[in-house]
């Protein structure tokens, strides 16, 4: 009796020590690589986006700033497109099969909510012509701030509303790196 308590302990043991090897390789594999790469596209992101600003506030030419941020949105492409595409093979549920919009996205593991938010930003979609409240929406940060500054640019807005637009990105942006950095410690 004695003999098979032992040999049950020590099969939990194992079971467990299995059980944080996994969480380890877990970690290393995925969590690391991921934390990295979301931490790259938010330097990025904050970057430019604060160029931007500075660029308006100066009354930089408006072609000059879309060839900027379109230059710009060109650096993290290919680690952009894989967050998003390792984050929807993971959390399939997500995103609606035809592609046309994230859903269930509060089921996320905060982890995850936060890159997906730093890669979508906070803006409304550029035809709702608002602005949007909530943490991310479901469009992408940069090509989002360009759609607005068309509007910019043909005189349909002034600099106080894209400027808005630009801070409002800017906090989407602080707000999805807070939930990525809480997620990476829990």
């Amino acid at each position: 009796m004695i003999e098979l308590a032992l040999s049950l302990t020590d099969y939990l043991l194992k079971l467990l020590q299995k059980r944080e090897d996994n969480i380890d390789e877990y970690f290393e594999q995925y969590i690391m690589p991921a934390f990295a790469a979301a931490e790259d596209v938010y330097k990025n992101y904050l970057g430019l986006l604060t160029k931007i600003r500075r660029k308006i506030e100066q009354n930089e030419h408006p072609l000059e700033i879309i060839e900027f941020l379109e230059e710009g949105r060109l650096e993290y492409l290919p680690v952009r497109m894989r967050l998003r595409a390792e984050i929807l093979s993971r959390f399939d549920y997500v995103y609606e099969s035809d592609g046309s919009q994230y859903t269930n996205f509060d089921k996320l593991p905060r982890f995850e909510r936060g890159i997906l938010g730093i890669l979508m930003g906070g803006l409304a979609p550029f035809e709702d012509k608002s602005f949007n409240n909530t943490p991310y929406y479901q469009n992408h940060t940069l090509l989002d701030v360009l759609y607005r500054f068309s509007s910019y640019v043909s005189g349909q807005t002034d600099e106080r509303n894209f400027l808005y637009a630009i801070n409002e990105q800017i906090q989407a942006l602080n707000n999805a790196w807070q939930d990525v950095v809480t997620g990476y410690s829990e």
